[in-house]
């Protein structure tokens, strides 16, 4: 008899116990994912800004290297 009560709360705690570790695995994913899309929303962001900053330079640096590329030819 004391088996089978044993047993009987043993299933209850490995129940319960699963719980616990399924409630820590989706929390730990949870968190996991949350921060992986923070990283991926920030990178877009700033590779959106730095274009943005970074344009007009960018326009101006290809002017010149075609002007130079038209005095090598010429």
């Amino acid at each position: 008899m004391r088996e089978e009560g044993g047993g009987g709360g043993g299933d209850g705690g490995q129940c319960g116990s699963c719980g616990y570790y399924l409630k820590n695995i989706i929390k730990f994913l949870i968190s996991h994912i949350g921060l992986v899309s923070l990283v991926i929303g920030y990178t877009i962001v700033g590779a959106f800004t730095f274009e943005r900053l970074e344009a007009d330079h960018e326009r101006a640096v290809k002017a010149n290297m075609s002007a130079v590329r038209l005095e090598v030819s010429a």
